[in-house]
């Protein structure tokens, strides 16, 4: 049987398909609308590799004027080798 490796927004999306609760979530690009949000949010690089965190790639932003910057950031990253093309907010 062969691996399959799915992105945190996929996998998340399967779990919803099967009933199961998740946390809501918007997938960005580099040209989508920054998320309208009220308290702090999480930022995800959607990348197919390990210790995303470690190399900066989960992000925290606390006050609406910082949210815009960390989206640039991740988006100017590699991670593990692979560019930050996506990101889960």
């Amino acid at each position: 049987m062969e691996d399959v490796i799915l992105y945190e927004h996929e996998g998340k999306a399967l779990l919803r398909q099967v009933g199961l609760s998740v946390p809501c979530g918007q997938l960005l690009n580099p040209t989508s609308p920054p998320p309208n949000w009220t308290g702090p949010l999480v930022l995800k690089a959607q990348t197919l590799s390990g210790k995303r965190a470690a190399e900066e790639g989960i992000t925290v932003v606390r006050q609406p004027t910082e949210l815009l910057t960390a989206i640039e950031r991740m988006f100017g990253r590699q991670i593990n080798g692979a560019r930050v093309e996506t990101i889960l907010a």
